[in-house]
């Protein structure tokens, strides 16, 4: 909106992206990155996006004027843009970056989402700025700009294929189990204990969690995992049931400059559930070949899952030149059985990859041309 007629030069839009990683050689604890001592900080900025748009005057009055200065009338104008936002980082064609005294590297990635992590030494940022170029030398010009929140379209299903759960990456670890031996005070009678309690042999298990291909997850869904405890225990076997139940992602931050490394990890837990008493349901049962021991299956039900989210707030993986960000999740199951074994705690931990949840629209080709040429007799 102009007051009066103002005599520009051009008008001008730029769409920018930096990526700035700070890595302090003077940090004494992770725990506390804004107290740390900015004489050991080692800086380095990557600009990658940077594209121009020249909105005024219009291509065809510039090319047949003669004037390289234009008078804008008092009065508001608008001027439509537009950008075309690549997939990849730009900063390895255009060799950009790296503020200070060592050369950096660069490398074709995927273009980083805004991001903003451990305190202000990881930053990805995005903006929109206006330049008006005034006409006369002791014309300031002016300018404004605004931020630009951008997450990256995803280039992996995050849908599995039917039936890929059970046939995906998994996790599994053994799981040490302490007999119950205070059962056979209180009872008394040795004959009617378990075989594993009688003779003191704890009995074998496992914790397994089953993923999709890749365990790629997007914010603010469902969590699609399987979670299984397989045991190999005597044939007398009481109700199973899972006292607590948490579930933590850790996020995993490193940052280079200037050829050093730091690395950040923060946990956040999803859910911290105890005194469940949640009983688990057998889903699978075989007899060894001595018919002594059975081999167990028990799924945890699913609604201990249906509620788990990621938080939107969180940023896709990504691995820009300076900055990359990872995750993983861990899962941490109490145990009980009323005849086996006391209150046993395991976790299992494994990487994932989060995705935007962008893709790009499918365009299905159009259907064949089925009708029949007419045909024409000689």
């Amino acid at each position: 909106m102009l007051d009066k007629d103002v005599t520009v030069r051009a008008i001008t839009v730029k769409i920018e992206g930096s990526c700035k990683s700070i890595v302090n050689t003077r940090m004494l604890t992770d725990f506390a990155p804004e107290l740390r001592d900015t004489r050991g900080d080692h800086k380095e900025t990557h600009e990658v996006l940077y594209q121009t748009q020249k909105v005024f005057p219009p291509r065809n009055i510039e090319q047949s004027s003669q004037s390289k200065v234009f008078t804008l009338p008092a009065g508001e104008h608008n001027y439509e843009f537009s950008f075309v936002i690549p997939l990849y980082s730009e900063c390895a064609s255009r060799g950009s970056g790296g503020w200070g005294p060592l050369a950096v590297t660069h490398k074709q990635t995927k273009l980083p989402p805004s991001f903003q992590a451990v305190d202000d030494m990881a930053c990805v940022e995005y903006f929109l700025k206006v330049t008006v170029d005034r006409a006369s030398s002791f014309r300031i010009n002016q300018r404004a700009w605004k931020p630009v929140f951008f997450r990256p379209i995803d280039d992996t299903p995050t849908n599995p294929r039917p039936g890929l759960v059970n046939k995906g990456y998994y996790s599994r670890i053994p799981i040490a189990l302490e007999p119950e031996n205070d059962k056979e005070k209180k009872k008394g009678f040795r004959s009617i204990l378990p075989r594993s309690v009688k003779t003191g042999e704890p009995s074998r298990a496992y914790l397994e969690c089953r993923t999709p291909a890749g365990a790629i997850l997007v914010p603010s869904e469902r969590l699609p995992f399987q979670i299984f405890l397989h045991f190999t225990t005597p044939s007398r076997f009481n109700q199973l049931t899972v006292e607590e139940f948490t579930v933590s992602l850790f996020e995993l931050t490193q940052l280079r400059a200037d050829h050093k490394t730091q690395n950040f990890s923060f946990e956040t837990k999803l859910t911290n559930s105890k005194k469940l008493n949640t009983p688990l349901t057998i889903t699978m049962a075989s007899a060894s070949p001595s018919g002594s021991e059975d081999m167990l299956q028990f799924e945890v039900g699913n609604e201990l899952l249906k509620f788990i989210r990621i938080p939107g707030h969180i940023p896709p993986t990504f691995d820009s030149c300076n900055i990359k960000r990872s995750y993983a999740i861990k899962i941490s199951l109490g145990v009980r059985s009323s005849d086996l074994f006391s209150l046993t705690n395991v976790s299992v931990r494994f990487d994932i990859t989060i995705n935007s949840g962008f893709t790009l629209p499918s365009f299905e080709p159009p259907p064949p041309f089925e009708e029949e040429l007419p045909a024409y007799e000689k």
